[in-house]
């Protein structure tokens, strides 16, 4: 049985619908997540997020703990080594080299639009339930416990999918 969300021992009452859409979210998003990551992974690349964009210069930089990790700083990303022309918070995968310097440079950066989008979704519902307070601050830490504990069985039951993230995951994984 599904372990259940009574905040009521925190002090917040039941879960909303709101909490456990957002609980569903993220699982989705962690599921999809990791799949991007061992696909690429597999083909020698790297999963990041575009954290910075100068449209009018044609370059930026890509955020990535795996790459940042091996080569001590995020990636250069200019537009001509990548497949469109990519927005900021954009989900990418690539490949580095190194230029004559020994920074590390993107290269064939394409980006993963199902990944933008969940994690964009999971975002604006993060923040939708900020704004509504419905947590309080004092309580959030134990409850975070009882949302962790029901994401770990939505994950290992496999009802983490939100609808069509599924086919988009597998869409996605092809790919690489």
């Amino acid at each position: 049985a599904a372990p259940t969300l009574d905040g009521a021992a925190y002090g917040v009452g039941e879960a909303s619908a709101a909490q456990q859409q957002l609980l569903v979210q993220q699982a989705a998003l962690q599921r999809l997540d990791s799949m991007v990551r061992q696909a690429a992974t597999a083909g020698g690349c790297f999963v990041g997020e575009v954290i910075s964009w100068e449209a009018s210069k044609g370059f930026g930089f890509i955020g990535c703990p795996e790459a940042k990790a091996k080569y001590g700083k995020d990636v250069f990303l200019h537009k001509r080594f990548c497949r469109d022309v990519p927005d900021l918070g954009d989900s990418v995968v690539f490949s580095v080299e190194l230029n004559e310097s020994g920074q590390p440079q993107a290269r064939d950066a394409r980006a993963v639009s199902e990944l933008t989008q969940q994690r964009a979704a999971y975002k604006a519902a993060q923040q939708a339930i900020a704004q509504q307070g419905e947590v309080a601050a004092a309580s959030a830490p134990a409850y975070t416990v009882a949302l962790q504990q029901q994401l770990q069985y939505l994950l290992a039951a496999g009802a983490a999918y939100a609808p069509g993230a599924v086919a988009g995951a597998a869409s996605t994984a092809a790919l690489y």
